[in-house]
């Protein structure tokens, strides 16, 4: 007794029932495409945190009536039973069909429950926007499948109520949130402009200037060597001395420092304009790959030890952005801090927030909730720990899901304290319909 492939319609017309692959409407609330697909291991977990089903990880259930009860496939005399590699379906590997279904005649059910795969991504979309650099837009599509997941048991799933009540644990994932702040960290590391190429200088004793410097413009001619709104400068590459013609060159690239992964911005401050260099006087030399922007990133982390209210604890990045040896990797330890009074145990996964401001990752505390949207908005004025929300404050991109308008009333639940005119990100929280400051950057001067 084998099972047809209900996707890709190979058992069209064998049997009069048989018109057209399955239509999955029902149940996902789409179609699918009609293709060869099998059925993949539960996502609800045994206590061993293995599938919980028993034939290879997929659960399989009979009914004798009709399906208004249901046993497991091994009550039957003969369970012997394959799940089929190339197809959605399973094969009874007895001589004859199991007595049990074979009495049951029209009554005779199987439930297959499994895990497939849906044709539908979890994506973002970044617009242009009009502070790059670049005249003409060039789309990028990022192919981070093999990073960022959505993993849901459904409605219809025996498993569901036990799922959602915590009964049972699952490997369930929602990376909307991670997937957006993905999706701005590659936007903010390559949405510049090429400032590269020679320049000559004449003697070798007057401004200084050493490989890794930042050259910010072309001192007395208001030239400015910006790469991009987010004020990237090129840096000195490399220097080649002609001491015969008493001349220096210096060979520029635009910069990008390795952290602009992590804060989301990679802006970085000082420099010095040609013809002033550093030294006495002039600007202090700034750190190597030091941010100094206000840009915020919010990444997902999972505790390596307890953290308390207040205090500090291990943390590793459960997910990671860009496969780069000059990037901290996935699976890296750092500290992380707690953010008013925020706590976790050992192994809480936490979305934890780099504050350029605090040069620090701090936790943002959970009660945010979980809502359908996220939202970049514009502080309206100076907002204070004691303000419990803010009206009017304009929307400047929606990430994902609802659409507030151009103005939101954002909820300070965590307290917050920020400028006025300062960007900060937003939840909508599906309890009770709040979007809510997941974090904003601190006021100048604060720490």
């Amino acid at each position: 007794m084998g099972g047809a492939d209900p996707l890709a319609g190979d058992y069209n017309g064998t049997r009069p029932e048989i018109a057209a692959a399955y239509n999955f409407n029902a149940i996902l609330g789409h179609a699918l495409v009609p293709r060869r697909q099998k059925f993949l291991p539960t996502l609800t977990l045994d206590k061993d945190l293995a599938p919980v089903g028993q034939q290879q990880g997929v659960s399989i259930d009979f009914s004798t009536d009709g399906g208004v009860t249901w046993l497991p496939v091994k009550r039957l005399t003969d369970p012997t039973v394959q799940i089929l590699e190339r197809e959605c379906g399973i094969r009874f590997d007895g001589n004859q069909v199991p007595w049990e279904l074979y009495q049951a005649g029209s009554k005779a059910q199987v439930r297959v429950t499994a895990t497939l795969r849906d044709d539908l991504r979890l994506g973002t979309n970044l617009p242009n926007d009009f502070t790059s650099p670049l005249a003409v837009s060039n789309p990028l599509l990022v192919d981070a499948s093999d990073r960022f997941h959505w993993r849901e048991v459904l409605a219809g799933s025996k498993y569901f109520a036990n799922v959602s009540s915590g009964a049972v644990s699952a490997n369930l994932a929602d990376d909307t949130l991670a997937l957006a702040a993905f999706a701005a960290t590659l936007k903010g590391a390559w949405d510049m402009a090429d400032v590269s190429g020679p320049i000559e200088l004449e003697g070798l004793d007057s401004a200084q200037y050493d490989l890794g410097d930042l050259i910010t413009a072309l001192n007395g001619r208001a030239v400015s060597f910006a790469a991009s709104a987010a004020g990237r400068f090129p840096q000195v590459q490399s220097i080649d001395y002609d001491f015969q013609a008493q001349k220096r060159t210096l060979h520029l690239e635009t910069f990008t420092p390795p952290e602009s992964a992590l804060t989301g911005s990679g802006a970085v401050g000082g420099g010095a304009p040609l013809g002033q260099g550093y030294g006495a006087g002039g600007p202090s030399r700034p750190r190597a790959g030091a941010s100094q922007s206000s840009g915020i990133a919010v990444r997902r982390m999972q505790l390596t030890s307890a953290l308390t209210a207040g205090g500090n604890a291990q943390a590793q990045f459960v997910f990671w952005d860009i496969p780069s040896t000059s990037y901290k990797p996935q699976g890296t330890a750092i500290t992380i801090y707690s953010y008013k009074n925020a706590a976790g145990s050992t192994g809480d996964q936490l979305d934890v927030a780099y504050r350029p401001d605090s040069q620090r990752w701090e936790v943002i505390e959970a009660k945010v909730g979980v809502g359908n949207g996220f939202i970049t908005f514009t502080t309206a004025a100076a907002l204070l720990a004691s303000d419990a929300s803010q009206a009017s404050c304009p929307v400047v991109l929606v990430w994902e899901g609802n659409n507030p308008g151009s103005t939101v009333t954002v909820y300070n639940e965590l307290g917050w304290e920020a400028d006025a005119g300062v960007d900060g990100y937003a939840k909508l929280c599906s309890a009770d319909g709040k979007w809510k400051i997941i974090i904003v950057p601190c006021p100048a001067g604060a720490s």
